[in-house]
């Protein structure tokens, strides 16, 4: 899928949003800058919630997101993990992990972000 905008980039999103179940870790692969916070805004906002909420974890390690499905966590493995990963994404409808090979934890859905010409590839597997 090419995008080649934060507004398709949110359909993209919205597209996976449709699919997912409660326990889900969805992992964004993708450089700096590739999209990986403008596609969990998107996944948000399908899920229910607040999109102006979703800000890159980088600083704050895990934000929180409340939609009527339960509550969308959103972590950055790029610095820290938390020691208790596992049991604390048990308490979330979904989760979002950017920079997941730094984490040892097993996605059940895996989002590729990649930079191509003018837009951005995404891959969902």
């Amino acid at each position: 899928m090419i995008s080649r905008s934060p507004e398709q980039t949110h359909a993209i999103a919205a597209d996976l949003a449709a699919t997912l179940r409660a326990g889900d870790v969805v992992a964004l692969h993708g450089d700096l800058g590739a999209g990986k916070t403008t596609f969990t805004r998107g996944l948000v906002r399908a899920l229910g919630g607040d999109p102006a909420q979703v800000t890159s974890p980088t600083y704050t390690l895990l934000q929180v997101y409340p939609t009527p499905l339960g509550d969308v966590f959103h972590l950055d493995a790029y610095r820290a993990v938390p020691d208790e990963l596992d049991e604390l994404i048990a308490d979330a409808f979904c989760t979002v992990i950017e920079w997941p090979e730094r984490a040892e934890i097993t996605a059940t859905i895996d989002v590729r972000i990649e930079h191509v010409d003018e837009g951005r590839f995404v891959s969902i597997d």
